[in-house]
């Protein structure tokens, strides 16, 4: 059967029929796509399609000849090129072409001009990770996002985002505040972690190249973790206390924070559904990794599950007030803290006290790690310094009857104390009446 004419070497275009439908098929072979190369096949309805898709091809495959086919050139525009390669000659650029400077031009001046201003970068960011919002929570983060963008670059907006250079990018970094005070290293951390979604995103855009990096050659200060803070036996019980006697909605999600160490998102994304006899299970679209785990359920917090567990819907059932889950959340936590008796609140709290005493019970890091969903170096660079055994096992006797006496003898201290050296031992309180079965 005859060829299709007018075809590049190496390219086969001929008619078929399947019953009483006719089609093209096509075949790219070696010569067309390159030595070694395995054939390509097509079958397409009409013949303008399979012509249409070989040109397609053939502009992936050899771009400069389809580019010359695209471009023909007059007189003048032959002159202009004689007249650019004399002045690349000139300039010392022997060996350098016209498609080496176009290259150029394309990747460092071109984003130049198209470069959008500070101002109009960061509203396109967030009209585009507005786009992808799922929650209320991240609608909040959103706004915190575009408050510390706008502030962080404010004497920036007018500038074009391909004209940001690293001495502008350490200045908003060690900017002072209104007062004079120089930035602490956190705070210059968390700017520079605030212009690089910006800085990501234009590129992404063309706004900027990627071979000219604000941040290139700027320094950072390297942070020193802070100190993992475990709360006291009493402190703990008086949380649980007052959140049963005064905020029964807190209660079943706060006994299954403090004695299973689950994080905070996944605590609100928890169900009923999910809290068997023996383990809670951590779905794994609901996991900070990404993958299910099971988190075994302690015999101390069994007894807490006895008297507020309920057979379905989420464990933290803000469902009355027809609020957010996470702004209801710590409303409460933050009544249920001030009638405690609690001043200031540790970051990750809950979360660290848990892997403390779980570690110092186990004394297995691989063991808290998988309760945790973390790594065994997480636990042994957080947890490594275990409370002492009377702390230990104070925490893990605070079943309800015992964390109401251990909150009552403890109720007319004004301060609570964070750290286990100032607190009272679990020797001094009624805890150590309570001897659960420990694995």
């Amino acid at each position: 059967m005859a060829r299709t004419p007018k075809l590049p070497n190496g390219v086969s275009v001929y008619p078929d029929l399947a019953g009483n439908r006719k089609f093209w098929r096509v075949r790219l072979g070696a010569k067309f796509l390159g030595k070694g190369r395995k054939p390509e096949k097509r079958a397409f309805s009409s013949h303008a399609e399979a012509v249409n898709w070989i040109k397609e091809r053939q502009a992936e495959l050899h771009p400069c000849k389809a580019d010359a086919e695209k471009t023909r050139l007059t007189e003048s525009q032959i002159d202009e090129a004689k007249v650019a390669i004399a002045r690349l000659l000139n300039a010392g650029g022997e060996g350098v072409s016209l498609v080496d400077a176009a290259d150029a031009w394309i990747r460092h001046v071109l984003p130049t001009l198209r470069s959008e201003t500070v101002a109009n970068a960061i509203a396109k960011l967030i009209e585009a990770k507005a786009r992808k919002l799922k929650s209320e929570r991240s609608k909040r983060h959103l706004a915190e996002l575009k408050n510390k963008l706008k502030r962080l670059f404010r004497t920036f907006e007018t500038e074009k985002m391909a004209a940001i250079e690293p001495k502008h990018f350490e200045t908003m970094l060690y900017r002072e505040d209104a007062k004079g005070n120089p930035p602490s290293d956190s705070q210059i951390v968390k700017r520079a972690r605030y212009a690089k979604i910006l800085f990501r995103y234009s590129t992404a855009q063309g706004w900027m190249t990627n071979d000219k990096k604000p941040f290139a050659g700027v320094e950072l200060p390297e942070l020193i973790g802070d100190e993992v803070v475990v709360l006291s036996p009493a402190l703990i019980a008086r949380l649980l206390w007052n959140a049963d006697q005064k905020y029964p909605l807190i209660l079943p999600a706060l006994a299954i924070k403090i004695f299973s160490g689950i994080r905070q998102t996944e605590l609100y994304r928890l169900r009923w559904e999910g809290v068997a006899d023996d383990q809670i299970t951590v779905l794994a679209a609901h996991s900070k990794t990404g993958r299910k785990r099971a988190i075994t359920i302690h015999p101390t917090l069994a007894e807490w599950l006895k008297i507020c567990r309920k057979d379905s819907g989420p464990v933290f059932d803000c469902e009355p007030q027809r609020k957010d889950r996470v702004a209801v959340w710590y409303s409460i936590f933050g009544q249920l803290q001030k009638s405690a008796g609690i001043t200031e609140w540790p970051q990750n709290a809950l979360r660290h006290t848990f892997g403390s005493y779980h570690y110092a019970l186990h004394k297995n890091e691989n063991l808290t790690a998988a309760e945790m969903g973390n790594s065994p170096a997480i636990v042994k660079a957080n947890y490594i310094t275990a409370p002492k055994k009377q702390e230990t096992l104070g925490f893990w006797r605070l079943i309800p009857g015992v964390a109401e006496a251990v909150a009552q003898t403890q109720i007319e201290r004004d301060t609570a104390s964070f750290g286990s050296s100032e607190s009272t031992t679990s020797s001094e309180l009624p805890c150590d009446e309570y001897e659960p079965p420990f694995d």
